[in-house]
């Protein structure tokens, strides 16, 4: 199995046009150039440079660049966020936009790179903290949680963990003691997905992980995200990122 990078993730302006789907991150876009459109339950925000928005783990989401914009997606993984989460996961955020102040926008600038050189868990914290420390400046989060957060988690949890086998909406369900009905009810009033788009989006999660991390091949990459058809395989990779695999490959840098 390859090494996998544990805490955070990026994308660059090769990988910035995203329809709708959800993942297990905590994700802030920070706009560099240009207008960013960051759709989040079906609330379309527009960010500008300097501008960044946040988006909590398992929140349905998009992102479009207007003309030739750029701007650079930072992926936190639950691991690293989950005392954040465990605090604000299925509040409601207004918007999640929030202004970053020259002095972040340079530190951005120049400690990125070097977290990308060396990714360990202290090294994404020192990007997380800050942005996340400006964004509860001026963005409350109402505590009032959604009935079907940790639902969720758990639901998601069994995903991950099985993510190469066979996954069946009655496998899970017997495995996590929901019924069918209700385990299906939980993710279409909470993500708006069934149960399958959600296994789906995922495995593609873990798909672009690996290829953004690893030397390996897109097949090995397809395989070891759970999806028994290349094919499928590449369909929903471009579904959603709008472009192939290899395109990805290419462009990740």
């Amino acid at each position: 199995m390859p090494d996998e990078r544990k805490f955070i993730m990026f994308r660059g302006p090769g990988g910035l046009l995203c329809r709708p789907h959800v993942n297990s991150e905590l994700e802030v876009i920070v706009v560099t150039d240009g207008v960013i459109d960051v759709t989040v339950g079906g609330n379309v925000i527009s960010a500008k440079k300097n501008e960044a928005v946040l988006i909590l783990p398992y929140e349905m989401h998009a992102f479009t660049p207007i003309g030739n914009s750029h701007g650079r997606v930072y992926m936190f993984s639950f691991q690293l966020v989950e005392s954040f989460y465990d605090r604000y996961g299925g509040g409601s955020i207004e918007s999640g936009k929030f202004s970053l102040p020259r002095e972040l926008s340079e530190y951005l600038s120049f400690a990125t790179p070097h977290v990308e050189e060396s990714p360990d868990e202290f090294s994404a914290k020192s990007l997380f903290f800050p942005l996340v420390s400006e964004f509860l400046k001026t963005n409350p989060i109402s505590l009032a949680r959604n009935k079907h957060t940790l639902s969720v988690r758990r639901i998601a949890d069994y995903v991950h963990e099985n993510i190469t086998e066979k996954i069946s909406l009655k496998s899970a369900s017997q495995a996590l003691g929901i019924s069918s009905a209700s385990l299906s009810t939980i993710l279409k009033e909470y993500i708006g997905l069934s149960f399958t788009d959600f296994v789906n989006n995922l495995r593609l999660e873990k798909a672009v992980h690996l290829l953004y991390d690893c030397d390996i091949s897109i097949t090995e990459a397809a395989y070891l995200s759970g999806f028994g058809s290349i094919r499928n395989f590449n369909r929903i990779f471009y579904d959603t990122l709008g472009i192939t695999p290899s395109e990805y490959k290419k462009t990740k840098t």
